[in-house]
């Protein structure tokens, strides 16, 4: 899997508001003083999920980072936020470019965002603050971690999962994926056992040719 699209991040209001109206370019707004009212920008959408919560927050203030990085990085990997990591993914990946607005607020929020989106996703966002231009950057062995986001928040279908997902990769890694991928393909079998398998095969012969069709059902009163 290969993302075109690109991602930054900004403290600069001026830059967001000299956002080009291009249909490509995105403000995920994480203001929250009011400078920037995203309701009133068709680019932007809110993305307060990716702030820390408040018991990192409490952490930060009575100076435990270890405390805070710990709540921070886990909170960023729950379910709301993969599902909107998995958004943000899957519009990259269409080759859509993203501007994170983030104003200085005198905390570390900023770098710790950038350092657990790099660390849980395998996403460097680029930072478009100081010259020159830090480029954003893609660690393409997170594929899996991005197709399963993106495959358990219904932005792809099961055939485009297994075809991109590497011929190596383990399907069994998230439980969430085989039970979800037999559901939808409901391959021919007595138990949920004989399923998986025929998925992690079929899996492994759709590298060798993309144009493999899944097996039609037809039972015996010849129906399909």
């Amino acid at each position: 899997m290969v993302i075109t699209g690109s991602i930054f991040i900004t403290s600069n209001l001026e830059i967001v508001n000299e956002s080009p109206l291009d249909g490509i370019t995105k403000i995920v707004s994480l203001d929250e003083d009011g400078s920037f009212n995203h309701e009133m920008n068709p680019n932007a959408i809110g993305g307060h999920c990716l702030l820390p919560p408040m018991e990192a927050k409490i952490a930060e203030a009575d100076g435990d980072e270890v405390t805070y990085d710990r709540i921070y990085s886990r909170y960023l990997f729950q379910n709301y936020q993969q599902r909107f990591m998995a958004v943000l993914v899957a519009y990259m990946a269409r080759g859509g470019r993203i501007i994170i607005y983030l104003p200085e607020d005198g905390t570390n929020t900023k770098k710790k965002l950038c350092q657990f989106i790099l660390m849980d996703y395998g996403i460097k966002i680029g930072d478009i603050d100081y010259p020159p231009e830090d480029n954003c950057a893609f660690n393409i062995a997170f594929t899996p971690c991005w197709l399963n986001i993106m495959y358990k928040s219904d932005l792809i279908s099961w055939h485009d999962y297994l075809l991109n997902m590497p011929a190596e990769a383990r399907l069994d890694v998230d439980p969430v994926i085989l039970p979800k991928l037999s559901d939808e393909m409901s391959p021919f079998a007595s138990n949920r056992a004989e399923q998986y398998r025929y998925i992690i095969d079929f899996h492994r012969k759709l590298h060798q040719n993309p144009n493999l069709k899944q097996a039609i059902r037809i039972d015996f009163g010849g129906n399909i």
